[in-house]
């Protein structure tokens, strides 16, 4: 029988990978960190976003201590959060105070500030870096393993919804840019014709024209076409004004 954590864990991944419309991804993340909070037996959570090119962007955390320490890391290219961001793979729980070598100033700032251990998670949208998550632990116990696994599949139920909000977008503007296209090709043979009546030329010879006028007025070929489609057009293209 389910206990009434695995009930709540159930509906924070349903929840996280199934929000309604088109979540802002700052609300979004903003709900995992406070999920995460509420489930695991962790003091501070914080989660930052990435850009297409592994700079750090918005970030949510949950106490100003647990931002600090997140940003710290970020700025300085040091401590589990970058390595696990870069490295794609989640590191921790990893025990501060230790003088470990490997995260030196890391080590000093966490053990300085109180805590007492950091887990980081990767967080991916589809082939893309998307951010990194912390855990923070300021008091006994830390997480254990199967928490940890509980915390990489609520990040993995939010970055699923990433992923679809940012492939609706994507198809949105594809979406666009053909109608768009599709639009200018219309006018354009629209105006083709008109300039082959107005001239007695060939269809390819009033495209020609067309093309070549746009060149010298450095005008768009489809905002020249729009025009003469609707029966304007400078006068060297409409001999009848």
């Amino acid at each position: 029988m389910a206990t009434e954590r695995e009930a709540r864990i159930a509906d924070a991944v349903l929840e996280l990978s199934h929000c309604a419309g088109e979540p802002d991804a700052s609300d979004l993340l903003g709900g995992l960190a406070f999920h995460l909070h509420d489930l695991l037996p962790v003091q501070a959570v914080a989660v930052a976003q990435v850009d297409g090119r592994g700079r750090a962007g918005r970030s949510v955390a949950s106490t100003r201590l647990c931002r600090d320490l997140l940003t710290m890391q970020l700025k300085l290219a040091e401590g589990p959060c970058w390595d696990s961001l870069h490295s794609q793979e989640s590191l921790g729980p990893v025990r501060c105070g230790s003088r470990n070598p490997r995260w030196p100033r890391f080590d000093l700032y966490a053990s300085s500030a109180g805590v007492t251990a950091v887990t980081a998670i990767p967080l991916r949208t589809q082939n893309a870096k998307a951010g990194v998550l912390m855990l923070v632990n300021t008091t006994e116990p830390v997480l254990s393993g199967l928490e940890v696994r509980v915390a990489r599949t609520l990040a993995g139920a939010a970055t699923a919804c990433l992923t679809q909000r940012h492939s609706i977008r994507d198809l949105r503007q594809t979406v666009e840019q053909l109608q768009s296209a599709l639009h200018s090709r219309v006018v354009i043979e629209q105006a083709k014709g008109v300039l082959a009546e107005r001239f007695g030329v060939s269809v390819g010879e009033a495209f020609s024209r067309l093309r070549a006028h746009s060149r010298r007025r450095s005008l768009k070929i489809r905002d020249l076409a729009s025009d003469i489609a609707a029966g304007g057009g400078p006068e060297e293209l409409n001999p009848h004004r």
